[in-house]
């Protein structure tokens, strides 16, 4: 991806979760951007940030991107956390059906110890853990 390409997938990234750096910031903010990306081909990267914008109400950081090109299997946080509620959901009311999880899932729970998480506070426990794992994963 070259630095033109680069800078529409940021700046549609700032319109799509209306963020707005100060202009004193935005080099630096391409720079870190396009050190991460660089080597992934644009389409790609650009059909990435519409599915994010579709799925996520947080805007991603080039990391995310970088790891969905990379891995394209690894489930966002957001329905990490969903599939974690299903099958907690399922173990309460005695209806669990076995299901392929994803490595890093499996790991999230592992680390977690159950499925007892159901609190907002909760939720943000299991994004940082899960988060945690998929960046040690993906370094």
């Amino acid at each position: 991806m070259n630095k033109e390409e680069l800078k529409q997938v940021v700046d549609r990234v700032h319109a799509n979760w209306n963020i707005q750096p100060l202009p004193a910031q935005l080099q630096t903010i391409y720079k870190t951007w396009f050190t991460l990306l660089e080597s992934l081909d644009y389409t790609e990267v650009d059909s990435i940030v519409t599915q994010l914008a579709k799925e996520d109400s947080w805007a991603p950081r080039p990391g995310t991107i970088y790891r969905r090109a990379v891995d394209p299997d690894t489930p966002s946080p957001a329905f990490a956390w969903s599939e974690y509620r299903t099958i907690a959901g399922q173990m309460d009311s005695g209806a669990y059906t076995p299901a392929n999880l994803h490595p890093m899932l499996q790991k999230t729970i592992t680390t977690i110890g159950g499925f007892n998480l159901h609190t907002n506070a909760d939720r943000e426990h299991f994004i940082q853990i899960y988060t945690e794992h998929v960046n040690k994963e993906y370094k």
